[in-house]
C-alpha cells in the first residue's frame, strides 16, 4: 500500500494526501488549494499574530526557565537533564499543517471553503522537553479533579452514571468553540 502511494506521488507531484480529521480516512488535495487552505489559515489576523524570531534570545530565556525550575523545583527527574543538555542546533521549528474536516458541512464546488483543523506538530522544538517535564509535574495534581475528562469514552461514562429526575425537562447542551 505504502509503494502505491509513494509511486501515486511521484506520478502526479501535483497533489497531496492528508488525513482527514476525526480519522476519517485519507484526503487527495491539490497542492495549490492545501496551500491556499494554509495560507488562509495563516493570514487570519484575528487568530494569528506575525512575530520575528531570534533563536539566540529564545535560548537565553529557555536557560533562563531552566535555571527557575532547578532552583524552585529541585527535579531529580530524567527530564531535567534532557533541558540542561538541550542544545539549540538540535531543534527544529514546529510544523504547521491542517486536517480537512470530511464531518463538516461544505460546498463541494468551492474547495476554498472547506472547513479544516490546523495543527502544529513541535516534537523537536525547544519548548517540548520543559513542555514534558511540567506534564510529569501536573498530572498527579490533576487526577484529583473530578470535573477533568480524560477522553470522549470518560465523558460517556460519566454522563450514563447521571440520575435524571424523569418527572423533569432535562436538556443536554454541547457547544463547538470556533
Amino acid at each position: 500500500d505504502r509503494r502505491l502511494i509513494r509511486n501515486l506521488l511521484n506520478k502526479y507531484n501535483d497533489i497531496i494526501l492528508t488525513p482527514a480529521d476525526k480519522n476519517l480516512g485519507l484526503v487527495v488535495l491539490n497542492v495549490g488549494d492545501y496551500n491556499a487552505l494554509i495560507y488562509n489559515h495563516l493570514n487570519d489576523q484575528r487568530t494569528y499574530t506575525k512575530v520575528t524570531l531570534n533563536l539566540s534570545a529564545l535560548m537565553i530565556k529557555y536557560k533562563e526557565i531552566v535555571a527557575l525550575i532547578q532552583a524552585n523545583l529541585n527535579p531529580n527527574k530524567m527530564e531535567f537533564k534532557t533541558l540542561s543538555n538541550l542544545k539549540l542546533e538540535s531543534f527544529k521549528l514546529p510544523k504547521f499543517y491542517i486536517l480537512p474536516k470530511l464531518h463538516k458541512h461544505f460546498d463541494l464546488s468551492d474547495i476554498s471553503n472547506l472547513p479544516t483543523r490546523p495543527i502544529v506538530g513541535a516534537p523537536h522544538w525547544f519548548t517540548t522537553p520543559i513542555s514534558i517535564f511540567l506534564d510529569s509535574l501536573l498530572q498527579p495534581i490533576i487526577k484529583k479533579f473530578d470535573h477533568i475528562l480524560k477522553n470522549s469514552h470518560s465523558l460517556i461514562e460519566k454522563l450514563n452514571a447521571i440520575q435524571l429526575d424523569p418527572n423533569l425537562n432535562n436538556i443536554l447542551v454541547s457547544f463547538d468553540v470556533e
